[in-house]
């Protein structure tokens, strides 16, 4: 059974919110491949069931983005990897003074890999020495930060713009529709009645961001070889 289906059994169903595999997407002449990274809302509360139909499933590598300064580390069961993935972003005070209220939209996407490239890239390095298996992503409820991140690989393996802006609308949308239990306090839900707004909006922000963004640059000048950058793209794209 695909990696992404036992997600959608096993998270999906649990609460109405956001996990999506990254694979299924147009890249180049084929499609990107299903079971190797799966960007997610938090798996705070999931219980014992869940993590056992994960791992039967194939997860192997847990990739948090929030802080330690927001949530204590997430106790895996034995088996699944744990790197640091913490993105940085709500460490830094100048930072959060000028983008908490701002941080429900990749508009902030340009000035955190300004700011915090070195840890932003140790995420791409957590990915490229992951073990075999699948790739599990998450930051609060799977639609910024893990959004940053999910446009940034799927940005490396030539996945177009568009459709990566309507991958980011889909996190939107799911969150729009969720009973917000999944979200952190410091997250917000677009108001009722603005929720088309609201994705112009960001989507616009997010083609902004995506129009000069040159990630294997990135990554390269942040100290991932060729090597790492093909094991990256690898889990993806043949």
């Amino acid at each position: 059974m695909w990696f992404h289906r036992e997600m959608e059994r096993r998270i999906l169903e649990k609460r109405s919110a956001n996990a999506r595999d990254l694979g299924g997407l147009p890249a180049g002449g084929s499609l990107t491949k299903r079971g190797g990274y799966i960007q997610s809302f938090h798996l705070d509360d999931l219980d014992d069931d869940g993590w056992r139909g994960l791992l039967e499933a194939g997860l192997r590598t847990v990739v948090d983005l929030r802080g330690l300064d927001e949530v204590p580390p997430l106790v895996l069961p034995a088996g699944p990897r744990a790197p640091d993935g913490s993105t940085g972003d709500r460490g830094d005070p100048a930072f959060t003074r000028l983008w908490a209220r701002l941080m429900d939209s990749p508009v902030y996407y340009d000035d955190s890999l300004a700011r915090f490239p070195t840890t932003i890239a140790s995420v791409f390095t957590a990915f490229a020495e992951a073990p075999p298996g699948g790739i599990l992503f998450h930051c609060g409820e799977g639609r910024d930060r893990s959004g940053l991140i999910a446009a940034m690989l799927l940005k490396l393996v030539g996945v177009r713009d568009r459709i990566i802006a309507e991958d980011y609308e889909s996190a939107v949308r799911a969150l729009d529709v969720s009973d917000g239990s999944a979200l952190d306090p410091a997250e917000t839900l677009p108001a009722a009645g603005v929720l088309d707004a609201w994705i112009a909006d960001t989507s616009a922000e997010l083609a902004a961001f995506l129009e000069g963004l040159d990630v294997e640059g990135f990554l390269t000048r942040n100290g991932l070889t060729p090597k790492q950058i093909a094991a990256v793209r690898g889990r993806l794209v043949d």
